[in-house]
């Protein structure tokens, strides 16, 4: 009788033994993948990749970056306007891709504010919201996103304004359009 429980119990061995490595096996598996990147890291980094091209979109400034612009000829000091401050753009913000006069003090605004268009590089601090979008193999997010200025003053980016109830707000994320291509994901469009 002690022989037979001997003899079962080296089984229960061999077979614990062969459960515990398959477990092994399929947990390794399984955490093949959790060093792989989300899908926001994916389409951060396809944002990220290349230059891209915004037209006349809202980005925000802080006031040290109005005053280093000032400071370094990229706009006329501030001159009181309508209910707000305006500072007029000159040759060199042009160049960088400025398109409309910087705007200090506007109601609803608390930052000050100007429009950009031309080939930009990006950066996102965050994706606030992804979900699929209406086409196969697209996704459709809002993030909070910074355009990359090649210039002193702006080293730490502007953030661009998002668009709700139609019209550009300052904390409001940005709607981005995604598809997916052999490489990953691509930023499509900015939507409004």
């Amino acid at each position: 009788m002690t022989n037979r429980y001997n003899a079962g119990d080296g089984m229960s061995r061999t077979m614990m033994h062969r459960i515990a490595w398959i477990v092994l096996a399929a947990l390794c598996c399984l955490c093949v993948g959790c060093g792989s990147d989300t899908d926001e890291d994916k389409m951060r980094d396809g944002a990220e990749q290349a230059a891209f091209h915004l037209d006349s979109e809202q980005v925000t400034l802080t006031p040290k970056q109005v005053s280093c612009g000032v400071d370094n000829d990229l706009w006329e000091a501030p001159v009181d306007g309508q209910g707000r401050s305006i500072a007029q753009l000159k040759q060199p913000a042009r160049d960088l891709g400025f398109t409309d006069d910087v705007s200090i003090g506007e109601a609803g605004y608390p930052l000050p504010y100007s429009q950009i268009r031309g080939d930009f590089m990006l950066g996102f601090d965050n994706v606030v919201t992804e979900k699929d979008g209406p086409e196969r193999w697209t996704k459709v997010a809002q993030a909070k996103v910074r355009v990359k200025i090649p210039h002193d003053c702006f080293a730490a980016g502007l953030p661009i304004m998002g668009v709700q109830k139609g019209q550009f707000k300052q904390n409001a994320p940005v709607t981005l359009d995604f598809s997916i291509h052999r490489d990953g994901w691509h930023l499509e469009r900015f939507v409004h």
